[in-house]
């Protein structure tokens, strides 16, 4: 199976065009993918279920599936082996919530909730101190929201890495919330921001990603 940080190098050299994840990103990935091989062994991948052309409208309300969704925590739990091993953050443990705060100034935290919902596993990702919550994975469970495992992981790992990488910003404000990282952005950005997170790389020596423009 190729990685999709493979398929985005190999898009940019295609293309000449856009930013090439370089070699200590790919470094860092690679070593992701061995840790799930490990922590997710029992949580098969699915593909997506699109493939075949447009779903039936009922397939919006329906969730055929509970236990797929595990996939999501035992991704974190690599990407929790993989930067506690490289030394570069701390772990702290209370319930369903755990945070890796880095040892580097100005680097941001991660807050990991893994939660349950009748059966379906999610996990929010919030970064800082205190946590402004990211986003959720899935952002929906239901058949028709699916786009299978990879399309999930992929959203899961630029999540993270953006944080650990240092190309993330937050701007919070009068009840709007922007975020850029290298890959996307949401928003748009509150034109006074009450409080602005912008991450630094957790490691050293590292170079990071250019954000997107903002919206």
């Amino acid at each position: 199976m190729t990685t999709w940080w493979a398929e985005h190098n190999a898009s940019v050299r295609e293309r000449g065009a856009g930013t090439p994840l370089l070699d200590a990103a790919v470094a860092l990935l690679d070593d992701v993918e061995t840790a799930f091989a490990v922590t997710g062994a029992h949580t098969p991948g699915w593909p997506d279920p699109h493939d075949g052309g447009p779903l039936p409208e009922e397939a919006y309300g329906r969730l055929t599936d509970t236990r797929r969704y595990a996939i999501v925590a035992v991704r974190e739990a690599a990407w929790e082996k993989v930067l506690l091993d490289r030394g570069w953050a701390r772990l702290e443990a209370a319930g369903e919530r755990r945070t890796l705060t880095p040892h580097r100034p100005g680097a941001v935290p991660l807050v990991f909730d893994v939660l349950d919902n009748e059966g379906t596993t999610f996990l929010r990702i919030s970064a800082g101190r205190p946590p402004v919550e990211l986003t959720g994975h899935p952002d929906c469970a239901c058949d028709g929201c699916d786009f299978g495992s990879e399309d999930l992981l992929e959203a899961i790992d630029q999540d993270i890495f953006s944080a650990v990488d240092g190309s993330l910003e937050i701007r919070v404000g009068a009840g709007k919330m922007g975020v850029r990282t290298s890959f996307r952005g949401s928003g748009p950005a509150p034109d006074h921001a009450i409080r602005r997170i912008a991450a630094a790389p957790w490691a050293g020596e590292w170079s990071p990603r250019e954000l997107i423009r903002q919206l």
